[in-house]
């Protein structure tokens, strides 16, 4: 005769198909950096790895397929608007080097913006990332 499972162990059970995340997973990407940079630190055997898995992301995308892509981009916008490619690269140019507002400043200090759903830096982050830890 078959044992009827408990309410506890099917949800155990449960709890364990879910997928598990990892503190990493939820890392920011200057704190995925630091972490690297710190294992590489103790690890420098790691090195020569880290730069090959390094070189193979990186080298997915030529410059020439950007440039390639960015040109009919710009090639098309300057049709639709019935100007010059020169004025358009002009314009954009300008726009990108243009300040969207005054840097906003407290007691001399540059305050940055909070990207949504970003996590507070409690001070014990704070003071490691002070002492260089």
């Amino acid at each position: 005769m078959a044992k009827n499972k408990n309410p506890s162990d099917k949800a155990k059970a449960a709890r364990e198909s879910t997928k598990k995340t990892t503190l990493l997973d939820e890392l920011q990407p200057g704190e995925a950096a630091l972490v690297l940079r710190r294992l590489l630190a103790g690890h420098p055997e790691l090195v020569p790895e880290a730069e090959a898995i390094s070189r193979s992301t990186l080298g997915g995308v030529s410059l020439e397929s950007v440039a390639s892509e960015v040109e009919d981009a710009v090639r098309q916008f300057a049709q639709q608007r019935k100007t010059t490619i020169g004025q358009v690269i002009s314009q954009l140019a300008r726009q990108a080097l243009e300040p969207k507002s005054a840097p906003r400043m407290r007691n001399g200090v540059l305050l940055f913006d909070v990207k949504p759903g970003a996590r507070k830096p409690s001070m014990a982050l704070v003071n490691r990332l002070r002492d260089g830890e």
